[in-house]
């Protein structure tokens, strides 16, 4: 009982560690009796609180003890006491309140380490059931009829996620939005909704998606451990791991909980490259790259300059809230997941579109964009058009990227950080450094430094050049309607799908009357209003969006069809 008196808090913590050197096991049954012991001393003198702000990790190691006990006891029962659940939360809550206050070398001393993966055993195989039925409990037991649910709802799931993004900053963790969570920044600023003409909501996604890249060495369960432990100090309940690679958490202290998809991956900083998993030789350090998910579009393994160097994603109408996002947005959701975000929103021709820029659209392979009747897309660094082309099974045919309108940031979907000065009849884009040459006529080209390629003033002779380090902008010639062209990996026809205007995907909750009065409706004349002036706030604003992409010939495409009376043009169905 004095270990309930100030005075002897000290003499019991050096009690406490001899007792720990002396037992062999974690169940060591004198350890387990003391443990439940001083917890509830400490409970019923309130002073719990009071040991804890002196000696951390002991009231830690005790709590953590007695807690193992009470479940152990439980499961030797037919049924749990009706409050064993409490008094388990309350003591594994010392845990994330003095976490930050241990000594590293307690946590091993203490045998706490050890005691919170013994306590994450035993629940473990029951932890995803139990949440799901509280979720279950916590969403019937919301008022769904309310006039403020959807607004509630939003709001829950915005501040959910901008809790997660503090955490990951906190920790210094390398990240950025992914699939619908990413798509819905760049559309709106916000998550996970955007505002439409006439009450219209879009709702972008149903959870937040979130990919950690993670240094090639860096073990997956620690690194969730260690969000999981910031997020319940918030009041959120522990995440979990459902398979290799994957953690999900759950926002439980919101009034509409929010699931959080949290998805790891790699970077190799020597080789340059992001991807899920590998298989390295020792003695000859060569790796063999698994094309598994998300990467199968880059054979398993992503260019880093996809993702780096990052640019800012805007969360929420606060202007302080923001996130990293990836450097090339666009390129990332196209390759997502062998292309999973290019097959939406496929627009056919309608009688009642204006043919002129309609013309050929199709025609283009799904990795180019249509301007200017050609199929415009990068080469890889230092190779020439011709063979970029070639690779699509189209051919070279030469075209000026005006300096007014340059393609680099069309194709990249975003804005380099840098445009320089007019230097070749190509455009350059140096990945690197994230700066890009517009182009010059190629009469302006110098002969007498590149005669070779100015030879008879010919134009064409420029898909055979390239330069050390350049992704140039290539113009291939359409190919004939019905011709034969080799399949590309991850390609097809049909120019791409518009990520920029909203699209019902299967995905989306069909009873939510939002996505329902959506798919009614449609999209109108004042939404594409709305979504350019979005794009453009978010442009001007530095903020990463679609502003560029709505000029590309997919959303042009489709918003022709929109204009000319097919509001559902492009949109999908739920089912």
């Amino acid at each position: 009982g004095r270990c309930s008196e100030p005075m002897y808090f000290g003499v019991c913590a050096r009690l406490w560690r001899a007792g720990l050197r002396r037992a062999e096991q974690l169940t060591d049954q004198v350890v387990r009796e003391a443990s439940l012991l001083l917890a509830e001393a400490w409970k019923g003198t309130g002073r719990l609180r009071q040991v804890g702000k002196i000696f951390p990790a002991f009231v830690v190691s005790v709590a953590l003890h007695a807690a193992l006990f009470l479940v152990d006891d439980w499961w030797s029962k037919q049924a749990a006491p009706g409050q064993l659940w409490v008094d388990v939360a309350e003591l594994i809550s010392t845990y994330h309140t003095h976490a930050r206050s241990m000594h590293a070398a307690d946590v091993t001393r203490l045998r706490i380490g050890a005691l919170d993966d013994a306590l994450r055993h035993r629940v473990r195989a029951h932890y995803p059931t139990a949440l799901q039925v509280v979720l279950a409990e916590r969403i019937t037991a919301t008022d769904q009829g309310a006039a403020n649910f959807h607004d509630a709802l939003s709001y829950a799931f915005l501040s959910a996620f901008q809790e997660l993004v503090e955490e990951l900053n906190a920790l210094n963790a390398d990240f950025v939005p992914i699939q619908g969570t990413l798509i819905s920044l760049l559309r709106y600023g916000s998550f996970p909704e955007g505002r439409l003409s006439r009450g219209k909501r879009d709702v972008v996604d149903n959870d937040a998606e979130v990919m950690v890249i993670l240094g090639k060495e860096t073990d997956l369960g620690a690194a969730l451990q260690q969000l999981s432990l910031a997020l319940e100090r918030r009041g959120w309940p522990p995440c979990y791991i459902p398979h290799a690679r994957k953690g999900i958490c759950f926002s439980l202290r919101h009034a509409v909980p929010c699931k959080i998809e949290l998805y790891f991956v790699a970077r190799d900083e020597d080789s340059g490259l992001i991807f899920a998993e590998r298989s390295c030789t020792l003695a000859s350090g060569l790796c063999e790259y698994h094309p598994v998910f998300p990467f199968q579009q880059w054979s398993g393994q992503m260019p880093s300059d996809v993702i780096y160097p990052m640019t800012r994603c805007r969360v929420g109408s606060g202007g302080w809230h923001r996130v990293l996002c990836p450097h090339r947005p666009l390129e990332f959701l196209r390759g997502w997941n062998h292309g999973e975000y290019r097959d939406q929103s496929l627009v056919v021709d309608s009688p009642h579109a204006d043919r002129g820029w309609c013309a050929g659209l199709h025609a283009c392979p799904r990795a180019t964009i249509h301007v200017r009747d050609r199929c415009w897309t990068l080469s890889a660094a230092s190779e020439p058009c011709a063979a970029t082309c070639g690779a699509l099974g189209l051919s070279f045919a030469y075209s000026r990227a005006e300096e007014a309108e340059p393609m680099v940031p069309k194709l990249l979907g975003a804005q380099p950080r840098r445009a320089q000065q007019a230097w070749m009849p190509l455009e350059c884009y140096v990945a690197e450094e994230d700066r890009f040459h517009t182009a010059i006529p190629p009469s302006e080209a110098s002969p007498e430094v590149f005669s070779q390629w100015t030879l008879g003033g010919d134009p064409a002779v420029w898909g055979k050049w390239a330069f050390p380090g350049c992704r140039l902008s290539c113009p291939c010639a359409l190919p004939d309607d019905g011709a034969a062209r080799p399949a590309v990996a991850g390609q097809d026809s049909g120019g791409g799908a518009c990520l920029a205007l909203p699209v019902l995907s299967k995905d989306r909750d069909r009873s939510d009357e939002r996505n329902i009065r959506l798919q009614r409706e449609g999209i109108v004349r004042e939404d594409l209003r709305l979504l350019a002036g979005y794009a453009r706030g978010l442009h001007k604003q530095g903020f990463a969006s679609f502003h560029a992409h709505l000029r590309e010939a997919a959303c042009a495409r489709r918003i022709a069809h929109i204009l000319a009376g097919d509001p559902l043009a492009g949109l999908s169905r739920m089912d």
